[in-house]
């Protein structure tokens, strides 16, 4: 008798905490290669001085394994990362140490280890900002924020080795900034944020540029009061969803969290809101695997603290899903959300309740379903407003800034590292023919077999990729157990 018994993978939860004695915030976090994960934000605890840019190294279970932070005499602060082709990392944010403005974009080059390898400042006086940088499919980079000269928003482009390609303004008369950047399926790019030169007080706005950084069009998400856009994702439609908060609309607890569809031409389709009595914040948007989007960010209407970490799942229609949150008595949140190999939810931010000092970093992984090793589901109100979409006109530049190439102080720090929770999964199978059971427990498979067969035990992941095949061939009838040689359970 031959018997195939597949099993997809499950996923360990933990939650893991980085710090010292002062402020160490994880804005950003990537998958590695090998599973594991990175973060990138700033440090006052490590560093030359003031707040550094930091870049930290876990594994697949939320251990550390290096970190580095990189400055100078004034304050450097990291937003955003990407893993690059050669494995290795660009942090991008601002610096008052180096450049030209009071506040200058930059980008650090590390390699896979951790050694810096070069660092660029892109800046005009009086400032730049960059909030959110992407890895563009020719090898390059791509970097949007905010360009103050004119309060506009900012794209510029960079080749593989930190040479400027060229940079675009887009904005009108009052405050326009880029906090959310992708590059789209042609080759062009989307940048989402916040206007106040359109529309109400602050309005959340989607604009478009080619692959040359031209731009196509804008559009303004209007209501009573304020709204403003800190994620963007194109979905798989080719449209595009942006989350970040509202106070026009939703429960009434000043600000709720605030989800908008749109398709390829930037017509909307719908928008969600999430909240209870008290203020939400969405900060970071992905589309799962399953094709739902997922939203991180925090709640301080819901949970133990006075703000806790908040994940919440729609479908692509909008509908609600779940909501769940985690955290202490204090304050958690979360900058950023990514999903795993395993198809597990990987949130990173910060915390005040646990870990070393002030504010520590904060990594948490959850499973598909949205199950932790702490925290809870709950039922946030959820309405279905229809805000004002609008086309405004705006005033696009090509600008040159100037370009620096920075030599910042390299640290390698030991902080604290405490891994509050870790559950490893335990799955039980049931199978149709009698007598027949398999159990997983963390890296173990356990089964038992009636009689003598020929089985074959393969693992995959929730893409269908083969992991590991265990075993393969003839056993007898009783208990049986193989390990899978993994890092970590199913």
């Amino acid at each position: 008798m031959n018997l195939l018994v597949n099993t997809l993978m499950a996923q360990a939860q933990f939650v893991s905490v980085l710090g010292g004695t002062g402020w160490d915030v994880a804005r950003d976090i990537v998958q590695t290669p090998d599973r594991g994960f990175a973060v990138a934000g700033y440090t006052e605890s490590f560093g030359a001085g003031g707040y550094d840019i930091v870049l930290s190294r876990f594994d697949s279970s939320g251990n550390h394994l290096w970190t580095r932070t990189a400055g100078g005499t004034g304050d450097e602060y990291g937003y955003s990362l990407v893993v690059t082709s050669d494995g290795g990392f660009v942090v991008a944010g601002y610096t008052a140490s180096f450049g030209v403005g009071t506040n200058d974009v930059i980008l650090c080059k590390f390699n896979s280890s951790g050694d810096h390898l070069w660092s660029k400042t892109v800046g005009r006086t009086p400032y730049y900002y960059g909030y959110s940088l992407v890895a563009t499919s020719d090898g390059g980079l791509a970097i949007t924020g905010g360009a103050n000269v004119s309060a506009e928003i900012l794209l510029t482009r960079f080749d593989s080795l930190g040479n400027h390609m060229w940079t675009r303004t887009v904005g009108g008369f009052g405050e326009d900034v880029g906090y959310s950047l992708i590059q789209t399926t042609d080759g062009g790019f989307a940048v989402a944020g916040w206007t106040t030169s359109f529309g109400g007080v602050d309005n959340i706005v989607l604009a478009r540029f080619n692959a040359s950084g031209n731009h196509m069009w804008t559009r303004s998400v209007d209501g009573t009061s304020s709204e403003a856009a800190y994620s963007l994702v194109q979905t798989s439609d080719g449209g595009f969803a942006v989350a970040g908060w509202t106070t026009s609309f939703g429960a009434g607890g000043g600000a709720d969290i605030m989800l908008t569809k749109f398709d390829d031409q930037g017509n909307h389709l719908w928008t969600r809101t999430v909240g209870g009595t008290n203020p939400e914040i969405g900060y970071s948007l992905i589309q799962s695997l399953d094709e739902c989007l997922v939203v991180a960010g925090f709640t301080s209407s819901f949970g133990t603290g006075l703000e806790d970490i908040m994940l919440t799942k729609f479908d692509d229609q909008g509908n609600h899903l779940w909501t769940r949150t985690m955290g202490g008595t204090s304050y958690d949140e979360v900058w950023s959300l990514l999903q795993a190999s395993d198809g597990g939810f990987v949130l990173a931010g910060q915390t005040w309740g646990f870990g070393a000092g002030e504010y520590d970093i904060i990594l948490a992984k959850f499973d598909t379903a949205g199950n932790a090793c702490m925290g809870g589901f709950v039922s946030p109100t959820v309405t279905f407003p229809d805000p004002v979409v609008t086309s405004p006109t705006t005033m696009d530049s090509t600008p040159t800034p100037t370009i620096t190439s920075p030599n910042p102080t390299i640290t390698s720090p030991i902080p604290r590292d405490t891994v509050l929770c870790y559950s490893p999964v335990s799955i039980e199978e049931s199978f149709p023919w009698p007598g027949f059971y398999l159990r997983i427990e963390g890296d173990v498979i356990l089964f038992f077999l009636p009689e003598n067969m020929e089985i074959r035990l393969s693992v995959y992941d929730p893409a269908g990729r083969l992991i590991v095949r265990p075993f393969e061939g003839f056993a007898p009838a009783g208990k049986h157990e193989v390990s899978l040689g993994l890092d970590r359970g199913v």
